[in-house]
């Protein structure tokens, strides 16, 4: 049977395996693993096909012996030379993993969340009897190590054979950690996870962040605790074979219908409002906010330039602003449309946080783990971090390089690795005092340095300022988003609100039949009493009962009638112009079709404004700089996206003004100094403005010249004094003293003086 089984598995790999056969055996044994598919196996035998995936043990290990022993003319022996199974017909869910799948050939997909260093395993034990010195082989596989207990050769029950280290054979071998893919989860549902085990070639292949498709042997081991063994049982993934996905949105499907109407929509000559209006339809306002957004999904071009630079193409935006102002809404619906979404806390729950860690924990049995945090999660999709003025100093640390290089270097206990965060940032924040001060830094506002804040595209400052015409806009909006959600509350029909009136409906119905029933009844027994009198009586007052009903319910009709109309322009207005579904396949298919290229037009105006801006810094030495070549760079990463929405393979003129709108509208809001109304571009880069800095500087030259006067304790009324002087008014210049006080310049050791710190 065993040898029958062999001889299949041989032919098998003759027929259809020979050219990779020879190949494998040319660069053997640096590549040890041949890979073969299951649809193969099934055209092949499908009884064979069948055992692979009922008997996986049997059917590969004889598989394995088959390929180390096929003969090949190179002359070489594939004697440690692997079989691997890919492309199953059925890839399970981690969350349908059930016990019936156990011991079983399964494949599944995620992402890899966590992964242990590569350590040598004993596969094959090589022992010696103590007493007449045999030695023998035991393989070892599972989690448990596999002692004898008796000798094969003079049959002596030992307690301790001798185990032959050094002449065993080893496999490397890693565990990984494999999380369900954020994007393919409903509402609600927390991720599953299942540990894989990974042997030789296919060990130390996978980084965090990497999603991937594992294929092997579902086993199972039993837990124990301090008190012992449990009834329940624990499921791995022994894994057979490993593959890395490459392509940008694999997951999503896109159908020749689906293709068909996404290029539909670039025939329409409005389809970029569209899109702004397909984003969060159900929040009043905020158009430029959205239109961000709308850019962040469609993203700029990564490239890779001559001299091995990457300059990054996705879009970071940052949400400021005061509570209540549906920032975290913003974030949740952005996450939801984006073909590959995550989103988390700046304080996250998680040792990895915000980028990646090296930890200690079970999972490692000891040993060094190396796990991602949220931006490796989302490689190539988008990530939403809430409160991110939260987030752990290590965090704040590591996120310059997350978000400009778009990797996270680890380098602790002797673990190297540079993981990749290649995504977009969304991020919301709040100011520590609670409402956003355009008098204050945003950098002191919400505990994030400046070299951070510069990388962002794009920075809205969101504010809760009372005004009667917009607050009445967005309560009517509101009321009329609450309404729609309690028409919609009860199943059934379009509306709860239709359910209601059509039980009233058939109620009145059936009242009325009621009456016609009973007034009937009543009517023969009246005739039978009073006679043809009565009976015309009855009549004349049913008629009037009838036309008083029906007035009634024409009324009802048309209130009815009025309700619903009501209903479908509310929800017409709650709607988003494209359906979620198709506009993620539209988002998908753009990033994977379309690389704009700047025209001529284009380059001239973002030129034309970047010289613009920067015109007074020529013109005036001492001018504030307004905006810096970041600046630019986010200039064109904006315009690449909006050609990308719009499905253009070139960036007009209408694209870069349209960005560079947008751009400006963030600028005037967040740049301005708001001492003298220009932008200067230190006042995010670098959390002050050019006034501040030349008072500062003027404050300082004061008391220096009054140490010579006062000695080093200087009394803070005769610095006030010099400085209203000079023309700097008091106020102010009390307030930089404090600034001074608190960066640790000057020093008041009471008494109402100032001295330097040395």
């Amino acid at each position: 049977m065993q040898d029958a089984l062999a001889e299949k598995w041989e032919d098998f790999l003759k027929r259809y395996y020979w050219d990779e056969l020879v190949e494998l055996s040319n660069s053997y044994p640096e590549k040890r693993s041949l890979f073969v598919k299951f649809i193969d196996i099934d055209k092949y035998d499908s009884d064979l096909a069948n055992m692979v995936l009922e008997e996986p043990d049997a059917a590969l290990d004889t598989a394995t012996q088959a390929l180390q022993e096929i003969d090949i003319p190179t002359g070489v022996t594939l004697d440690e030379a692997n079989l691997r199974i890919i492309k199953l017909p059925r890839k399970l869910k981690i969350r349908d993993v059930r016990s019936s799948d156990i011991g079983r050939l399964t494949s599944l997909e995620g992402l890899v969340t966590k992964v242990t260093e590569v350590r040598p395993r004993v596969a094959e034990a090589l022992f010696e009897c103590p007493f007449c010195g045999y030695q023998f082989l035991v393989e070892q596989k599972g989690r448990q190590f596999k002692e004898p207990s008796e000798c094969e050769s003079c049959d002596r029950k030992v307690q301790h054979f001798l185990l032959l280290t050094e002449r065993c054979k080893f496999a490397n071998s890693q565990k990984i950690r494999l999380q369900e893919s954020p994007e393919e989860l409903r509402g609600g549902e927390l991720p599953q996870l299942l540990d894989v085990n990974l042997e030789d070639d296919i060990s130390g292949v996978v980084a965090p962040g990497d999603r991937v498709a594992v294929t092997g042997i579902l086993r199972s081991f039993q837990r124990q605790t301090q008190y012992g063994k449990m009834p329940f049982f624990e499921v791995y993934l022994d894994g057979n074979s490993l593959e890395v996905k490459e392509e940008e949105f694999e997951e999503i499907e896109i159908t020749e219908a689906d293709e068909r109407e996404i290029l539909g929509l670039k025939e329409q000559p409005d389809l970029y409002e569209k899109l702004i209006k397909s984003i969060a339809p159900s929040i009043y306002g905020y158009e430029e906010i959205k239109e961000a957004m709308v850019l962040q999904l469609f993203a700029g071009i990564p490239k890779e330039l001559p001299d091995e630079t990457r300059v990054r193409g996705d879009i970071h935006v940052l949400l400021v602003g005061d509570p209540g102002v549906a920032k975290s809404q913003l974030l949740t619906y952005l996450v939801k449309l984006a073909p590959r979404g995550l989103y988390t806390g700046g304080k996250s729950s998680t040792s990895a946080g915000l980028t990646a860690a090296a930890v200690k924990d079970e999972f490692g049995e000891g040993r060094w783990t190396l796990e991602a945090g949220a931006l490796v999660l989302a490689d190539k999709g988008i990530a939403a971090v809430d409160e991110i003025d939260k987030m752990e100093k290590r965090d704040r640390d590591a996120l310059h390089e997350a978000i400009e290089q778009q990797t996270v270097s680890i380098a602790k206990a002797g673990m190297m690795a540079r993981l990749n965060s290649r995504c977009a940032l969304l991020a919301a924040a709040n100011p520590k005092g609670g409402r956003f001060d355009r008098y204050t830094p945003i950098s002191e506002q919400i505990n994030m340095p400046p070299t951070l804040l510069s990388r962002f595209d794009l920075i809205f400052t969101m504010l809760d300022r009372p005004n009667e015409e917009l607050d009445t806009r967005t309560a009517k909006h509101i009321i009329e988003t609450h309404y729609v959600g309690e028409l919609l509350a009860t199943p059934g029909d379009r509306s709860s609100g239709s359910r209601r009136e059509a039980g009233s409906e058939r109620g009145e119905r059936g009242e009325r039949a009621e009456r016609a029933e009973k007034g009937e009844r009543g009517e023969r027994s009246e005739r039978a009493e009073k006679g043809e009198r009565g009976e015309r009586s009855e009549r004349a007052e049913k008629g009037e009962r009838g036309e008083r009903s029906e007035r009634a319910e024409r009324a009802e009709r048309a209130e009815r009638a009025e309700r619903e109309e009501h209903f479908k322009v509310a929800m017409q207005r709650m709607k988003p112009e494209i359906a979620g579904g198709l506009l993620r396949k539209y988002v998908a298919w753009s990033k994977r079709n379309v690389f704009p290229v700047m025209s001529e037009e284009a380059k001239q105006k973002f030129l034309d404004f970047y010289i613009g801006l920067r015109q007074p810094s020529y013109e005036d030495e001492d001018a504030p700089v307004p905006v810096t070549a970041r600046q630019l760079e986010a200039l064109i990463r904006l315009g690449e996206a909006r050609a990308r929405a719009r499905l253009s393979d070139k960036i007009t003129a209408e694209d870069a003004e349209r960005v560079i709108n947008l751009v400006t509208y963030c600028l005037k809001r967040v740049f301005v100094d708001p001492e003298t109304g220009k932008l200067d571009a230190d006042w995010v880069n670098v959390g002050t403005t050019k006034t501040r800095r030349d008072r500062a500087r003027s404050i300082r030259e004061i008391i220096k010249e009054l140490v010579k006067e006062y000695g080093e304790e200087v009394p803070i009324e005769a610095v006030l004094d010099a400085a209203e002087e000079e023309g700097t008014e008091r106020e102010k210049a009390e307030e930089m003293i404090e600034v001074m006080k608190r960066e640790g310049v000057l020093y008041a050791p009471g008494g109402g003086v100032v001295k330097f710190v040395r």
